[in-house]
């Protein structure tokens, strides 16, 4: 059985035994300040999804944004990472190829873009085109790379995710 659960980075501050088997981190922004009083605080809150996690484990880990690159580059995640981006190709994990622009606000560019899995063997899955996916929108594409990581990591063939990402 699994349970799903999201958590704050207030309810992750407090943790001490904390330990999931699989771990998803979208990003790390500028919020929440006012309670964890400084970025530093509040990064070392959203850091403790992985405190207990080991090489048994999946961190799921967008390599997008540049605190959660920082985080894998010091060595900060002892888990299993299987990296996702959209604006970036990757040697190992999830992306968009082509990617998207890093720059937000760029125009459409009406591009045919696929979610592409290469997986510990180096072995590349078309896991489908983003145009295929239920909801649109860049911000949609990347938090199903998140999901479809986090499936991956639970044991789901990648042929079983394909009908959910279409359908949500």
């Amino acid at each position: 059985n699994w349970l799903v659960a999201e958590l704050s980075s207030f309810q992750l501050k407090g943790t001490q035994h904390f330990r999931p088997r699989v771990s998803v981190l979208l990003n790390v922004v500028e919020t929440h300040l006012d309670y964890h009083g400084d970025m530093e605080d509040y990064v070392q809150s959203k850091a403790k999804l992985f405190a207990n996690q080991t090489e048994q484990d999946t961190a799921v880990i967008n390599m997008d944004d540049p605190v959660c690159r920082q985080l894998v580059s010091e060595g900060r995640i002892k888990a299993h990472i299987i990296p996702f981006a959209v604006s970036q190709s990757l040697p190992y994990g999830l992306f968009i190829e082509p990617p998207f622009p890093e720059e937000l606000s760029a125009p459409p560019d009406g591009l045919d873009r696929e979610i592409i899995w290469i997986d510990r063997e180096e072995a590349r899955h078309v896991v489908l085109p983003v145009h295929e996916l239920g909801i649109p929108g860049r911000h949609n594409a990347a938090d199903a790379l998140a999901a479809i990581g986090a499936s991956l990591a639970a044991g789901a063939p990648l042929e079983a995710l394909r009908a959910p990402l279409r359908e949500f």
